[in-house]
């Protein structure tokens, strides 16, 4: 998966956010350089005042006060020797504190009297004029999100469906709605995976095909061969046939799980018991265990001996003359089954491509070496199929298979 510093969609997003933040500050310009609408009221209100202090005069005429106040709207406050005024007097019952807390206030000095007028309180909405441009700006962040997550949806449906191909899941589909360059292109990715389901199914047919034929002639190459005299060239011819015959068992078996999942036949077995019995068959001296008596899990049990078999057959090969290991455990969740050889291990390259059929561990093999490249093909694939999970990795010296199962 794309990780989220590389993310197309978050890189696009940010910018948007920088875009937005540049105007916000670009509209605050004005009140860095002094020019705000606030700044300009409290340069000229002092002057205005003064003026109206003069028209009241000193001492102080109510009644100009009074035609000040409706024509203006503004409270009037007049404190002098002779007490305090209030314009319009209906205020006089507040007293002067709880007026102060009230209002804001500008204070001018006048013939021997102090004129205080109540002026609009331009913070108010000012402060809604920030809220309002804020909102704003969080809806168009909010709207240009969606977008642009709308518009690269495809991109992650690209992501998932390349994640599925990878698998071996051909019948996932992108939604290719509209008409951009994004839904071209998922045009061509759907069709690209039809073409690929296409190809794939027609090369398992052809093994498929393939391998029921050989099957039949072998048979018959078994009992020709009990007429032949030679022991040498006897036992020659067998292991050919017996190599033959692995392979079309090898690719019929790994065809039919990938087919039908459902072919398993489950059931609950203890599988430490069938490790022990496995491994009869090999040479036990080289063999090291270390198994917990009872290990239970719901497995097809032929299936199961053929991973056993497998893995031990692989490892005892490429180990050389040193032992090799074989480790069961179980948790609550899954059971680990783990075997490990002390050979050279295996080239990394390779490791990913582990599943694949006829994919040899050493490419310089041939056939006098015996093996076609197909045992952990088919442990992989019984593993998946167990909805478990088969992990490769080089230990210097030698390579570690690991087997994670659903306990």
């Amino acid at each position: 998966m794309i990780g989220r510093r590389g993310s197309l969609f978050l890189k696009l997003f940010f910018i948007y956010g920088l875009t937005f933040l540049a105007i916000a500050g670009a509209l605050s310009i004005p009140k860095w350089g002094g020019l705000s609408p606030k700044h300009i009221f409290n340069q000229n209100i002092g002057e205005y005042a003064r003026m109206l202090a003069e028209q009241i005069g000193s001492p102080p005429d109510p009644n100009v006060a009074m035609a000040i106040h409706r024509r203006t709207n503004l409270l009037i406050l007049v404190k002098g020797p002779s007490g305090t005024v209030y314009i319009p007097d209906r205020l006089t019952f507040l007293g002067e504190e709880r007026f102060f807390k009230r209002h804001r206030f500008v204070s001018v000095p006048y013939g021997g009297h102090v004129f205080q007028f109540k002026v609009p309180h331009m913070d108010h909405y000012e402060g809604d004029g920030i809220w309002i441009m804020l909102a704003v700006i969080l809806g168009i962040l909010v709207f240009s999100y969606h977008k642009v997550k709308k518009t690269f949806k495809p991109l992650e449906d690209l992501g998932r469906v390349a994640e599925q191909v990878a698998q071996g899941n051909f019948k996932v589909k992108i939604n290719d709605e509209g008409h951009g360059e994004l839904s071209q292109l998922a045009v061509a990715i759907n069709d690209m995976t039809v073409q690929l389901s296409n190809r794939f199914e027609s090369m398992r047919r052809l093994l498929r095909a393939v391998s029921h034929e050989v099957r039949t002639p072998l048979t018959s190459m078994r009992i020709a061969i009990e007429s032949v005299d030679d022991e040498k060239t006897k036992r020659l011819l067998i292991e050919d046939i017996k190599q033959l015959d692995d392979l079309t068992f090898h690719l019929l078996e790994q065809e039919r799980l990938r087919e039908s999942p459902d072919a398993l036949v489950k059931e609950r077995l203890n599988l430490s018991d069938l490790i022990k019995e496995t491994i009869k068959a090999f040479d036990g001296e080289r063999i090291k265990t270390q198994l917990e008596d009872e290990v239970f899990l719901e497995a097809d049990r032929s299936r199961m001996v053929l991973v056993v078999r497998n893995l031990v057959k692989n490892a005892l090969k490429y180990g050389g003359d040193k032992d090799i290991e074989i480790h069961l455990s179980q948790s609550d969740k899954e059971v680990q089954l783990t075997v490990r050889d002390f050979g050279p291990g295996m080239d990394p390259a390779l490791i990913e491509r582990v599943g694949e059929a006829f994919l040899r561990a050493d490419q310089s093999r041939d056939r006098s070496s015996g093996g076609v490249g197909l045992g952990l093909s088919l442990v992989d694939t019984i593993v998946h199929t167990h909805r478990g999970k088969m992990t490769l990795t080089n230990k210097s010296p030698g390579l570690q298979v690991e087997i994670s199962l659903p306990s």
